[in-house]
C-alpha cells in the first residue's frame, strides 16, 4: 500500500513534477471558475500541498492562502513569491470565524477515511466545520477528490471513499459534479518514472499495458454556499 502520508511529509518535489502534468485540457479551473461567485476576493485552500489550486487560481482572487500540515509540500509553494502559506492541520484552523470568499480542500478530507479507519466521520466532521465556520456567510465551500486515476470510467476507488462521497451529498449537503483531469506526459516512459511513486506498482503495470502518455483520471468537485 502506497504511504501517502510519507510523501507528502517527504517527497513534495516529486509531488509537484507530478502534477504539473495533470489536467492538461484545463478541464478544472473552468469547472471551478463556473462555480465561484464573482465578488470573490480571498481564498483559503486546505490541505494545499504543493499549490495545485492556488497555482491556477491566483489570478482569480486578491488574496489565497495555501494551507498543509506538512512543510515539505508547502516549500514548493514558498518558491513562488505570489503564493502565502500557513502550516497548520485543517481540522484546528487558526484563521478567525468568517474570514473567507471561498474555502477549498483538495485532494485532502479523504485520506482522513485512510488514516482514520476506525473514526474518520468525526474528523471529517471537524474539518468540515472549520471551512463553515472560516468562511463568510453565503460564500462558498468545495471539496476536490479523486473519481480514480487510470479508469475509464469514473467511480470512487474505495468502499469508504464511496461512503465519504456519498455523505457529502447525503449528510452535508453538496452538490457533486465529476470532470475529467488527464495527466499528459511526453512519453509513456515519462508516465512510468513520475507517477510511479505514487499510485504503486498495479499503475506502472497498466501504464506498461496500455502504453499511457495521457493517463485518464476523474475528478470529483462537490460545493455548497455556506449557510452557517
Amino acid at each position: 500500500m502506497v504511504d501517502f502520508y510519507n510523501i507528502y511529509k517527504h517527497q513534495g518535489a516529486m509531488y509537484q513534477a507530478m502534477i504539473e502534468a495533470e489536467d492538461f485540457q484545463q478541464n478544472l479551473v473552468r469547472a471551478l471558475r463556473a462555480k465561484i461567485p464573482n465578488n470573490s476576493r480571498n481564498l483559503l485552500d486546505l490541505g494545499s500541498g504543493t499549490g495545485r489550486l492556488p497555482r491556477i487560481l491566483q489570478h482569480d482572487f486578491d488574496s489565497i492562502i495555501g494551507l498543509d500540515l506538512h512543510r515539505n509540500m508547502l516549500l514548493q509553494q514558498q518558491a513562488d513569491p505570489n503564493l502565502n502559506i500557513l502550516q497548520a492541520d485543517m481540522r484546528i484552523l487558526p484563521v478567525s470565524d468568517s474570514s473567507f470568499d471561498v474555502v477549498s480542500a483538495g485532494w485532502a478530507i479523504g485520506h482522513l477515511c485512510g488514516w482514520y479507519p476506525q473514526d474518520w466521520h468525526e474528523h471529517i466532521s471537524k474539518v468540515l466545520d472549520e471551512m463553515q465556520r472560516t468562511c463568510k456567510p453565503g460564500g462558498l465551500l468545495m471539496i476536490m477528490e479523486t473519481m480514480s486515476t487510470g479508469a475509464l470510467q469514473p467511480a470512487p476507488p474505495t468502499p469508504w471513499l464511496a461512503e465519504l462521497y456519498d455523505c457529502f451529498v447525503a449528510n452535508w449537503g453538496f452538490t457533486q459534479k465529476v470532470i475529467s483531469t488527464d495527466y499528459l506526459f511526453p512519453s509513456v516512459m515519462q508516465a512510468k518514472a513520475l507517477t510511479g511513486f505514487f499510485f504503486g506498482e498495479q499503475m506502472l503495470e497498466k501504464i506498461d499495458q496500455y502504453q499511457w502518455q495521457q493517463l485518464p483520471e476523474w475528478t470529483g468537485i462537490w460545493w455548497k454556499r455556506n449557510t452557517a
